[in-house]
């Protein structure tokens, strides 16, 4: 049964270091102009988003590097490795809410500096919401260990799979979000994952960068 989130007891808080990491300064500081820019824009995003997720959870069967969740199945070595030993996963989706694109598209037509900012503050955002979807599953299985949260689009993983997971978890009449023909998520600032779920340890969660094979990715960390 797919289950969903939509919280008004959980604030999601924007961490300003990822939202510098988005921007592209590294371990530099900002001007003081550009530092009140980023706290005027972030501030304006914060209050807009709505954070919504609907899940379930699966059975996980390995066959060769053939991985199914559920009626999911992907050749994935990168996605094998990431649930070895696990016999379970959640898949979820998520979203922070159109608010926040339509902030990026007020600021695309009158600042680019503004828009650019927006936009840093809304994946920063919908970052911190996964993270706080893995806290949730954490507390929800206790007794097991949670793998880093695995995305469509990751490693060897196509993002063609986003299809299969909209039908599986009916997003569109769950949590408002819907797929474009090109396989982008609306609204912009959504995620969908898989979360395996094992007895063991295994890899630590919360860092898919990990699973990743896109060594040159500006926003590895």
């Amino acid at each position: 049964m797919v289950s969903v989130i939509s919280p008004n007891n959980r604030r999601i808080l924007l961490d300003r270091k990822e939202i510098l990491r988005y921007l592209g300064y590294g371990g530099a500081s900002p001007k003081e102009n550009d530092a009140a820019l980023i706290e005027r824009c972030t501030d304006e995003v914060a209050t807009a988003i709505d954070c919504k997720a609907c899940y379930d959870c699966f059975s996980v069967t390995v066959s060769g590097d053939t991985v199914s969740v559920g009626p999911i199945t992907v050749t994935s070595k990168a996605l094998k490795r990431n649930l070895n030993g696990c016999q379970s996963a959640v898949i979820f989706t998520a979203t922070v809410g159109f608010q926040v694109d339509r902030i990026i598209s007020r600021y695309s037509l009158l600042s680019p500096s503004h828009a650019v900012v927006a936009q840093a503050a809304g994946a920063a955002a919908i970052e911190a919401w996964c993270d706080e979807i893995c806290r949730i599953l954490a507390e929800q299985y206790s007794d097991k260990h949670l793998r880093p949260r695995f995305s469509p689009g990751y490693g060897d993983v196509p993002l063609a799979v986003q299809n299969d997971i909209f039908a599986l978890l009916d997003c569109r009449r769950k949590i408002g979000v819907t797929l474009t023909e090109n396989l982008l998520m609306l609204p912009s600032k959504s995620v969908s994952a898989i979360v395996g779920i094992g007895a063991s340890k295994g890899i630590e969660c919360d860092n898919s960068c990990e699973m990743c094979d896109n060594t040159e990715c500006e926003f590895r960390r």
